[in-house]
């Protein structure tokens, strides 16, 4: 259960840091790899369980601006609604 735990935390931090490097690749004006980067968060996005998305929801939250409640329903939003605009998104995977 610890190990699960643990591959999950990584998923998370992972995914956060990718994130990071894709708002990076845009600053720099590297759309080709932006994109690609883009929609690979947002499959990581829609394939965390509630357990990653409550983790993704602390590191990104701030008590009094955007407690973890809030900042997790918008992602189980976006989430949805990522999963209905794939077809649109899904062509820059690859």
């Amino acid at each position: 259960m610890r190990e699960m735990e643990n591959q999950s935390r990584n998923f998370v931090k992972s995914h956060f840091c990718r994130a990071l490097a894709c708002a990076l690749a845009e600053a720099e004006g590297n759309d080709k790899l932006s994109r690609s980067l883009s929609a690979q968060s947002r499959l990581r996005l829609i394939t965390m369980s509630d357990e990653e998305l409550e983790e993704l929801s602390r590191l990104v939250s701030h008590y009094t601006d955007r407690p973890v409640e809030k900042v997790y329903r918008g992602f189980k939003n976006k989430s949805g609604e990522l999963r209905q605009s794939f077809p649109d998104w899904g062509k820059s995977l690859g």
